[in-house]
């Protein structure tokens, strides 16, 4: 099983918009396009995130979350108060936004779905 991502179903206009307005909700200064651009690669590439995705580690919200969580943290570095001063922001509209553009859609599962074969099944 492939992730939507992974055959073509991510929107890199969408996630800049997203960090753009993480960006805005820090009130912090938003960076400038490409460098949103190539700092969500690098998150999406380096946690490995659309891979955890297709190995069933996590779901697509879980990612989206990470994502914001990681964009969060670099934008914050150097502009301000440190990352322990500053609440986490967290908007379930963002987070559905930012996994529309990782995966082209919502997804309908929230939760860990029986198949995911590290959480042992019930009664086993």
């Amino acid at each position: 099983m492939k992730s939507e991502a992974l055959s073509g179903g991510m929107d890199m206009t969408k996630l800049i918009e997203c960090a753009r307005r993480l960006a805005e909700a820090l009130e912090l200064t938003v960076p400038p396009e490409a460098e949103l651009s190539r700092e969500i690669s690098d998150i999406i590439r380096t946690e490995r995130l659309l891979e955890a995705v297709d190995q069933l580690v996590i779901v697509e919200r879980e990612a989206a979350t990470i994502l914001l969580a990681r964009l969060q943290i670099w934008m914050m570095d150097g502009q301000g108060p440190s990352v322990s001063d500053l609440p986490y922001v967290s908007d379930p509209t963002l987070e559905a936004d930012t996994e529309v553009g990782l995966f082209g859609k919502l997804s309908d599962e929230l939760h860990y779905p029986e198949k995911r074969t590290h959480i042992p099944k019930k009664g086993a």
